[in-house]
């Protein structure tokens, strides 16, 4: 398992007001230091990956789209996956570096304490104690972000190399939602791994952190996201090419899920500043849309 599997790159920028932003990526790990005159509400919808952030300043607020009596504040927050979207706040001074994981890894990593809080988040220290204060302290004492990324790899390869695997039904299961872009029934699921329905959703739940269907719109809404920033169609298309019923159907799922329609998510994207930080956190996934500031 291999974190750093790609060259490190390095943008940077500066906004009108004076604000600046670099970010920098190798494989599956990210770094990010934000020097803003303002604070930043972003949207981050769910994606079929794990997101584990080490924090190195200021802590990040994180509430539930839907629900905002889901709150968690943590300067290094863990996201398992997720059925809805997250709105994750800060006031504008940040730093940090993040890994995104196969749900298998995650799984690997914390065991099953992400399956146990599908609508919640987890604050790192809280999951791995003192080995993640000090990857935190010993992270904050360099500046070059290869070192950075090395450290952060070395620390979480060994630990998921030590870790449980999934069921191979699971893994088998999960790979072929993510094959079918969604669309698998889940009677074929129970037919290929040869469970009952029952226990395919228990065991899938349990390391997975969704149940087979909620795993697979997640998948869904993430294969329509890509589709219509390609450019390739409308929303009727999109709808159509990534497995729901009509574009009232995407509209309907992506506004339950988010809080938004497509078109007012795509809208905020748009009306980022030219110079603002890149919106996406995870590589080659449609993942956030910076929020106009509230109140």
């Amino acid at each position: 398992m291999t974190l750093l599997d790609g060259p490190l790159t390095v943008a940077r920028g500066t906004l009108p007001d004076g604000g600046s932003w670099q970010t920098a990526q190798a494989g599956r790990c990210r770094g990010y230091r934000l020097h803003l005159r303002g604070g930043r509400r972003r949207l981050e919808v769910p994606t079929d990956v794990v997101t584990v952030v080490i924090g190195l300043s200021e802590p990040l607020r994180l509430t539930d789209a839907i629900d905002d009596r889901a709150v968690l504040r943590a300067v290094s927050p863990v996201g398992g996956l997720r059925r809805t979207a997250t709105v994750a706040e800060h006031q504008g001074r940040l730093e940090g570096v993040s890994v995104s994981l196969h749900p298998a890894d995650a799984h690997r990593l914390f065991g099953p304490v992400l399956g146990e809080a599908e609508h919640s988040w987890a604050d790192l220290p809280d999951l791995l104690g003192r080995p993640a204060r000090r990857l935190a302290e010993r992270l904050a004492e360099q500046t070059d972000w290869a070192r950075r990324f090395r450290l952060l790899g070395d620390f979480l390869t060994v630990r998921i190399d030590q870790g449980p695997r999934w069921p191979a039904e699971v893994s088998w299961a999960f790979a072929e939602l993510r094959r079918t872009g969604g669309t698998a029934p889940v009677r074929d699921l129970v037919q290929g791994t040869g469970w009952s329905r029952r226990r395919l959703e228990t065991r899938f739940r349990e390391a997975v952190g969704l149940a087979p269907k909620q795993a697979a719109q997640v998948v869904r809404l993430q294969r329509a996201l890509s589709h219509h920033q390609s450019g390739a169609g409308g929303f009727a298309e999109t709808a159509a090419v990534s497995g729901f019923y009509d574009q009232a159907h995407l509209s309907n799922t992506f506004r339950a899920t988010t809080g938004c329609s497509p078109a007012e998510f795509f809208g905020h994207r748009a009306s980022a500043e030219p110079a603002a930080e890149p919106a996406d956190r995870v590589p080659n996934l449609v993942t956030s849309a910076v929020l106009p500031q509230s109140g």
